[in-house]
């Protein structure tokens, strides 16, 4: 039951999404100088053109292989038929682009859909493209926007924004027809999970999970197309995307991802897995969660961020990357410490220093009106402070109990921090 209450808020998460009029932040320049962002079309030949540049990436990719591109494609001919669906993806570009095979979009869509139907979220996307542009046979919008349906039920940004564009330019009865197949589709695999789940007795999640901790990519696979979700939580409470980045498999967390696994998916402590990456100073699996639409913003119960969680850690790759997209350095969680508290407290002055760049509020104070100068003066890291005097934090701020940095630094026998405060003007 909960397994099925998680898919149907998915579910309804993506029919909002899609259904939504504000498409996601930011300015184009910032997504060229961060090219794993979530993408931001604002039509639908923009998402057509995201989609064939991907496509023109994986051709790309195959020409540039070792073996002649016949034989790759002889290669995949058995993979593929053998049910594996990163197999049947890429023979589908062979068939699409004419690589190593003559050129049929035809078998294209037909390996395009057998991937699709194994949640193979590219595939769903560019079977999508596919339907649109009417390529190997007619034109089928109202199946492109199922299809793109149901690749946004995990957060896909590209599949969301394409969901609603295209379903804009579509009649009432063409989206009600595709929100039909979508859903009959979620159905179908809603319940082959839960049979999966049923009959094993748990033991499927579980050894999923397992495998993603070790980064077993055939086990994965074998488990998903048994049945196992990819949003599969063990016992203790962890999903297996969690696992994948705690022990930095960022292959794996990959792979789970491209098989629809939700990127806002929550851990048994009510904490987002974007938080759990942060926590794990996983920099490539952070990129990987934001690219599949994770919320940068998302607090837990207690008022946490990634982005202050990484701070608080000292994971300077993972805060760039999340300042990259938006995150918010000024939320604060329940006890008030802001991302540059977290940072001033254990003296890391290069994540400072670039919390303050990105906006954040230097004189934020904690619910004992403790200040990121206070708090680095206090525990003795002269370089936060340095990076904090020079960014103007005011030297003089008093906690509720009446300390000050300069107190503080005298106290605990920090004589340089002392000799910066007073220079910089500090009388008490």
């Amino acid at each position: 039951m909960a397994r099925f209450l998680q898919i149907r808020n998915a579910w309804h998460s993506v029919m909002v999404l899609a259904a939504a009029t504000v498409l996601f932040a930011g300015a184009g320049a910032a997504q060229a100088a961060v090219p794993w962002a979530p993408p931001q079309p604002s039509s639908l030949n923009d998402v057509l053109s995201l989609l064939q540049q991907s496509l023109a990436t994986v051709g790309d990719e195959i020409n540039a292989g070792g073996p002649s591109t016949k034989d790759q494609a002889s290669h995949l001919e058995n993979s593929a038929a053998a049910g594996d669906a990163d197999a049947q993806f890429r023979l589908a570009v062979h068939y699409r682009l004419g690589l190593g095979v003559d050129r049929d979009p035809t078998l294209a869509i037909a390996w395009y859909r057998k991937a699709s139907e194994k949640r193979l979220v590219a595939a769903e996307l560019h079977l999508g493209a596919m339907l649109i542009n009417g390529e190997g046979g007619a034109i089928a919008p109202a199946e492109a926007l199922s299809w793109w349906l149901v690749a946004a039920r995990g957060g896909n940004p590209l599949a969301i924004a394409g969901a609603r564009l295209l379903g804009a330019q579509l009649s009432f009865p063409e989206q009600t027809d595709a929100r039909k197949l979508a859903e009959h589709m979620i159905g179908v695999w809603t319940s082959f999970e839960q049979w999966a789940a049923a009959n094993s007795g748990g033991a499927l999640d579980n050894e999923l999970v397992a495998a993603a901790n070790a980064g077993d990519m055939a086990t994965i696979k074998r488990l998903i197309d048994s049945g196992a979700s990819p949003d599969a939580i063990n016992q203790h409470g962890r999903p297996a995307l969690l696992a994948a980045a705690i022990s930095g498999h960022d292959s794996i967390a990959d792979a789970l991802l491209r098989r629809g696994a939700n990127a806002n998916a929550i851990d048994g402590n009510g904490k987002a897995l974007l938080m759990g990456a942060a926590d794990a100073g996983s920099e490539a699996v952070t990129k990987l969660l934001l690219r599949h639409g994770a919320t940068v913003n998302a607090v837990d119960r207690h008022g946490r961020t990634a982005l202050s969680t990484a701070a608080w850690r000292g994971h300077g790759g993972v805060v760039d990357a999340l300042l990259a997209v938006g995150a918010d350095p000024n939320l604060r969680p329940n006890d008030g410490a802001s991302a540059l508290m977290g940072a001033a407290v254990n003296g890391y002055a290069a994540i400072a220093g670039r919390l303050l760049t990105n906006g954040a509020a230097i004189d934020h104070a904690d619910k004992d009106d403790f200040t990121a100068l206070i708090r680095a003066a206090w525990n003795g890291h002269s370089k936060t402070v340095a990076v904090l005097i020079a960014n103007r934090a005011r030297i003089d701020a008093e906690s509720k109990d009446g300390k000050t940095a300069l107190r503080l630094a005298h106290s605990n026998g920090y004589p340089d921090i002392v000799k910066m405060l007073r220079e910089a003007g500090a009388r008490r």
